[in-house]
């Protein structure tokens, strides 16, 4: 007579055996611990690789809980800045009219976070921003989350657009941000779904060669479009407290 083997058992054997074979990738590396000189002098720097990346990228670890303590301290900044009758970000980048307009009865923060990936470190950076819209939608202005590893984690708040123009203008595409250090510049760019990079000049894009699917071998949930960020599912009311 044949002998059967329980069901739970063969379930136990499989998901030991995915485990095995799914690698632990290491933590971010804090922002100040990087020895960015030795970065700067990695030789590949312009070339985006798909097997380079599924083998060692490090990516941001509890990245949701970050998100969570992130959105805490956003709402607390703002709330003191309205009572004090202040604006919470610097006004470098907007002119007063743009900044005044958060003055209303509220204003909603998208739970999307833009995260960066390095590529001279294959790496995502220890930071992430949060876009912060007025409550007609209207503007638009960036709040930037970094040394997410400390127990204090700093945030700032920019009049800058923390989406980019051509986000805006394709807002169906999905991007995910890449960092390329090459001292003393740092360059940012957009990789998009079809593995082409916006946000260059063209000469400047014709330096950098893609191998492979380098869009899809990142972490899915580096991926924004336009409309994700506008999402109403996506996006927190908060009004002031008056």
């Amino acid at each position: 007579m044949k002998k059967t083997i329980p069901l739970f058992l063969i379930l136990i054997y499989i998901c030991t055996a995915c485990a095995k074979s799914t690698p632990e990738r290491p933590p971010t590396i804090p922002f100040e611990e990087i020895d960015w000189e030795n970065a700067g002098a990695y030789k590949d720097k312009y070339i985006l690789s798909q097997e380079r990346i599924e083998g060692e990228v490090r990516y941001i670890n509890d990245i949701d809980i970050l998100i969570d303590e992130a959105l805490k301290a956003v709402r607390e900044k703002m709330q003191e800045s309205y009572e004090k009758g202040e604006l919470p970000w610097d006004a470098y980048a907007a002119n007063d009219a743009e900044l005044y307009s958060f003055k209303g009865n509220g204003y909603y923060i998208s739970k999307i976070p833009i995260t960066t990936y390095c590529n001279n470190l294959n790496m995502l950076l220890d930071n992430f921003s949060l876009s912060v819209f007025n409550e007609d939608m209207t503007v638009q202005a960036e709040i930037y989350i970094e040394n997410l590893n400390n127990i204090n984690p700093k945030i700032h708040f920019n009049a800058n657009r923390s989406v980019p123009i051509t986000a805006e203008e394709m807002p169906d595409m999905e991007f995910i941000k890449i960092n390329v250090y090459n001292p003393p510049h740092n360059t940012t760019m957009f990789l998009g779904e079809d593995n082409h990079i916006y946000g260059l000049s063209d000469n400047t894009k014709a330096m950098y060669d893609i191998y492979g699917d380098v869009f899809n071998a990142l972490p899915e949930d580096m991926r924004f479009s336009y409309n994700k960020i506008i999402d109403k599912r996506n996006l927190i009311w908060v009004e002031y407290e008056k």
